[in-house]
């Protein structure tokens, strides 16, 4: 993946493709990390877990990003 458009589209793409939309999710558990839960363990959200987890993925990676609700 040569460019920052094309590492965006990939992360994108693979929460299109890896996470489940919902807008019912059960309370995160306690002493648990919200993104890490959202990710590895629960793999369903909606827009909000969606958008926080692209802006941190991107920012991993050097991509300036930054989340507007």
């Amino acid at each position: 993946i040569n460019t920052p458009y094309d590492q965006t589209m990939a992360i994108t793409n693979w929460l299109r493709n890896n996470i489940d939309y919902e807008l019912s999710i059960p309370p995160v558990p306690a002493n648990r990390d919200i993104l890490d839960w959202f990710l590895f363990d629960l793999k369903q959200g909606y827009c909000n877990y969606y958008a926080t987890a692209e802006v941190v993925l991107l920012r991993s990676i050097g991509i300036p990003a930054r989340l507007a609700v």
